[in-house]
């Protein structure tokens, strides 16, 4: 007997039960289609009215485990970004995800614009332009950034602007680029859109989205390790080792804080995880939704 009707979002709104949701959302992890049917029906039959989609996304990697050892190993995406630091991780990352669609990246740096001096997250350049890169990042995935974030970020842009052509600096930027975990307002992405201000972000733009980006590249933080706790994910962090790739590149006799035995069975897990989802095939977003949380 299904038992459920409805989820509660994060947001507090109710939102009508969908297992084809469930369903693209294990596809979407990699497992085969007739798994993914059989785990939304098992999924469904666990749910019950009023369930939040926090609890659901847990009883599927639950349900997922008991087919895919590996899904005892891992924590969603959308979590794995959160476990990020602001700074300096996230704006590391940022800058990660830009070079691979083709941009050269500077890192943080101060420029002096035409009212105050700011620190900006980074350069992007592309085709002879130079973008101004801000990284919105938050621990929780399911806080948004506002319209107000990306006016202040407009804000500083305008002042770079007129500081170049009071010939204060020398950079004369094209534009400015928001990289963020989670998702904008749809304010924020009519302002964004309005002004010319380029976003990238969860599930935006459609089908080139953050995650659509990682997923493509095998471009997986560390963070998505379940048993790495902060403090070794820190010190692999600060130790410049941000994705799954890095990790299972380490020297193990680097010097870092973290047992040699330790980093070895890192190692391990990450060549694990990382071999499971690059093998994942290729999805279309178009096929149908995922599970939103």
């Amino acid at each position: 007997m299904i038992n459920v009707k409805y989820v509660l979002k994060r947001d507090g709104r109710r939102e009508p039960f969908d297992r084809r949701k469930i369903e693209y959302t294990c596809i979407k992890l990699g497992v085969p289609d007739d798994v993914a049917r059989r785990v939304s029906l098992l999924v469904e039959r666990r749910a019950y009215d009023g369930i939040s989609t926090r609890e659901l996304l847990d009883i599927v990697f639950e349900e997922l485990a008991k087919v895919e050892p590996i899904f005892l190993e891992i924590v969603d995406l959308r979590s794995a970004l959160g476990r990020l630091r602001s700074k300096p991780d996230f704006e590391v990352y940022a800058r990660i995800l830009l070079r691979s669609i083709g941009f050269k990246t500077k890192p943080n740096l101060m420029i002096k614009g035409k009212c105050l001096e700011y620190e900006v997250d980074g350069l992007a350049y592309s085709n002879g332009e130079v973008y101004i890169v801000e990284a919105k990042h938050h621990s929780n995935p399911h806080t948004y950034t506002k319209l107000e974030d990306v006016m202040a970020i407009f804000s500083k842009y305008m002042d770079i602007v007129e500081g170049f052509r009071e010939g204060i600096h020398t950079i004369n930027p094209a534009g400015v680029i928001i990289v963020c975990n989670t998702k904008f307002t749809e304010h924020a992405i009519r302002f964004a859109e309005c002004k010319g201000i380029k976003l990238m972000a969860w599930r935006y733009p459609k089908s080139r989205g953050i995650e659509d980006i990682i997923r493509k590249g095998h471009l997986y933080p560390v963070s998505i390790l379940k048993n790495l706790d902060n403090e070794e994910m820190y010190k692999l962090l600060d130790s410049g080792i941000i994705l799954l790739m890095d990790l299972t590149k380490i020297d193990p006799s680097m010097s870092i804080g973290i047992p040699r035995c330790r980093i070895i069975q890192l190692k391990r897990k990450a060549k694990k995880v990382l071999d499971y989802l690059s093998s994942s095939p290729e999805i279309s977003l178009r096929r149908s939704p995922e599970l939103s949380l």
